[in-house]
């Protein structure tokens, strides 16, 4: 619906249907001399596209000459190039009250038909486009808001689950401490001579083995410690990823996390 009116309304299409008025000659436009070089002016910056430029030139002339018709007709060309319709429509009205050059009044009538008929269709046109900007304005903005709560919820699972970890973490340092301790009183308190069967160098202290058997509980509880951890954060589900009526954010925006990919398997 929208490209329709954008097809059927455009200033474009519009401007060629007056084309043969803009372009028409008539023996009327006569040039002042007093606004001679502004009139030229003028017109060459309306050749060349400038009708911001023009404007302003055709507006100088008729504030020092108002009853100059050609100077209306062009303003009421340029304005209707600048879609300022109802500008125009006066304009052409001025030059007809200015002039009785059938040829220029024919053309000045013609183009406000024109407008008069096409007006209210570019301004139903116009309508159209505000509607349908403004709903994508609302979906764009309750995007926004589906995408700000969902990276809340995101922040939020992240929280709870970096709280149980870094919990047991600390757990488990305490328990390699204890471990540490353990290990060390038992080297202090034992007179067992040891000999190396490579080197022959003897020492006194733990075997390799006794070591080991010390240090297993701890090892098996610190394990058992952070593997109830990540089970219990792994329970906590990251949020879905929200649909979008308009444009989403950007993948990269709205990952949540490899180890959630997994956990949707």
């Amino acid at each position: 619906m929208l490209s329709q009116a954008f097809r059927r309304f455009s200033p474009t299409k519009f401007c060629c249907l007056l084309a043969i008025v803009v372009l028409t000659p008539f023996a009327a436009m006569q040039r002042a001399d007093a606004g001679e070089d502004y009139y030229k002016q003028a017109c060459e910056k309306y050749e060349k596209g400038d009708y911001e430029g023009a404007r302003h030139l055709f507006m100088h002339i008729n504030k020092y000459a108002p009853t100059y018709a050609p100077a209306h007709y062009q303003l009421g060309n340029t304005l209707l190039k600048l879609n300022r319709l109802a500008e125009a429509k006066a304009s052409y009205e001025l030059c007809m009250q200015h002039t009785k050059d059938p040829a220029l009044i024919k053309n000045c009538q013609t183009a406000v038909q024109h407008i008069l008929t096409e007006g209210p269709k570019r301004a139903q046109a116009a309508s159209v486009v505000g509607k349908a900007a403004a709903l994508l304005d609302a979906k764009a903005s309750r995007d926004r808001a589906r995408f700000e709560r969902y990276q809340a919820a995101v922040a939020e699972v992240e929280k709870q689950r970096n709280s149980i970890l870094n919990e047991a973490r600390e757990r488990v340092r305490k328990i390699k401490e204890e471990e540490e301790r353990h290990v060390k009183e038992a080297e202090g308190s034992t007179n067992q001579r040891l000999r190396n069967l490579v080197t022959g160098e003897r020492r006194v202290g733990l075997s390799d083995d006794q070591e080991a058997e010390i240090r297993a509980p701890y090892q098996q509880e610190a394990q058992k410690i952070m593997r109830i951890a990540e089970d219990r954060a792994r329970v906590i589900r990251m949020p879905s990823v929200p649909t979008y009526e308009g444009t989403p954010p950007t993948a990269e925006d709205r990952k949540p996390g490899k180890e959630d990919d997994d956990d949707e398997d």
